[in-house]
């Protein structure tokens, strides 16, 4: 009992070693976050799991976490020390992204942007890391959700989606000479929704889970990245976009569809003007501006953005090969396939560089 107890004690001790100021680990954190959103795309969807969306999403989540956990200084104000190291973490990811991954779509750096300003305000209010943690995970998992409904909304507009409710009434009256009652377009945003935030919650608990985990697995993640030989994979996979085009042509043809049977023609060519003037202003003129002015920022930190910038593309190709590695090594493990897979990749960043 007593032994349990000065375990708990030391563990107890370490943890607040680890959470005081650590300005190695929130950079080696920053780079590592980089090289998620410039870098490892290809092989994320190489893996194709069922949970690869949950796992991109959760990644971004969990550097956040782990930056504001080793972001607190004991004299110094807990609001303003996290604050400024998420803050600077996500502008620096920004810069990143839009140099070395200039056709990154603005919305990407929007969905950034937004888990960053989530963080700062979760993690500056709540003392609790556990409870900040699975906040963070449901609502950055919702937002992100509601981006994408939004993006639909903006670009097929409010009839398409009641064309989808007339249609579905029409299905219904049919079948049982009555109507849903309900939106069906309504319910499907609301269903997807739900099932973001659920995977944000799941997503979460596992984050509020890994500091200790961290420190308690250390052994053990190093005995298994002691497998790993470094060797660089200078072929990185390649993400197909053939099914992203064939997913957003089916939407807009189903769109017109809808709006044509039934609406209108004159409803299915307003659609058609729209969505294509909608999406040229975006990628000709909103997207050029929005990359202008984070590479006109760039160039105002030219010395230390530079050296930045060198530091991720030299370790792309060692952290394709690095997340290959763990993620055939988390199989191995017992427990929680996307937590091993975090806490190898951690492991490596904050010990083995």
């Amino acid at each position: 009992m007593v032994e349990t107890v000065n375990i708990r004690e030391e563990i107890k001790k370490e943890l607040c070693v680890m959470s005081s100021i650590n300005r190695h680990a929130v950079d080696r954190i920053t780079v590592l976050w980089a090289i998620t959103e410039c870098g490892l795309g290809g092989f994320f969807h190489a893996i194709q799991s069922p949970f690869t969306g949950l796992l991109v999403g959760g990644l971004s989540v969990t550097y956040i976490s782990l930056i504001a956990w080793n972001s607190i200084e004991e004299n110094a104000g807990r609001t303003i020390q996290i604050a400024r190291s998420i803050a600077k973490a996500a502008v620096t990811v920004i810069i990143a992204k839009a140099i070395i991954s200039p056709h990154s779509p603005v919305g990407a750096y929007l969905a950034v942007s937004i888990q960053a300003i989530l963080g700062i305000v979760i993690y500056s209010l709540l003392p609790s890391f556990k409870i900040s943690a699975i906040l963070l995970g449901i609502t950055s998992t919702t937002a992100s959700a509601l981006q994408k409904v939004f993006v639909l909304w903006i670009v097929f507009g409010q009839s398409f989606f009641e064309s989808i409710d007339q249609f579905s009434n029409s299905i219904s009256e049919r079948l049982t000479d009555t109507p849903l009652g309900f939106s069906i377009s309504y319910a499907s945003a609301l269903a997807f929704v739900a099932i973001y935030a659920a995977g944000g919650l799941f997503i979460g608990i596992i984050i509020a889970q890994i500091p200790k985990a961290l420190l308690t697995h250390r052994e053990r993640l190093a005995v298994l990245l002691s497998e790993f030989n470094g060797e660089q994979n200078t072929q990185q996979p390649k993400r197909s976009k053939i099914w992203i085009v064939a997913v957003v042509l089916g939407l807009f043809l189903l769109a017109l569809a809808f709006q044509f049977f039934f609406v209108s023609a004159d409803a299915a060519l307003t659609q058609l003007i729209r969505t294509i003037s909608i999406i040229a202003v975006w990628f000709i003129i909103i997207q050029p501006i929005i990359q202008w002015f984070i590479r006109l920022y760039a160039k105002r930190k030219s010395l230390e953005t530079e050296s930045f910038l060198n530091s991720i593309k030299s370790e792309i190709p060692l952290y394709v090969s690095l997340s290959r590695f763990a993620w055939n090594q988390s199989s191995r493990v017992e427990g929680n396939r996307i937590r091993s897979f975090i806490l190898i990749l951690l492991h490596f960043t904050l010990n083995e560089r």
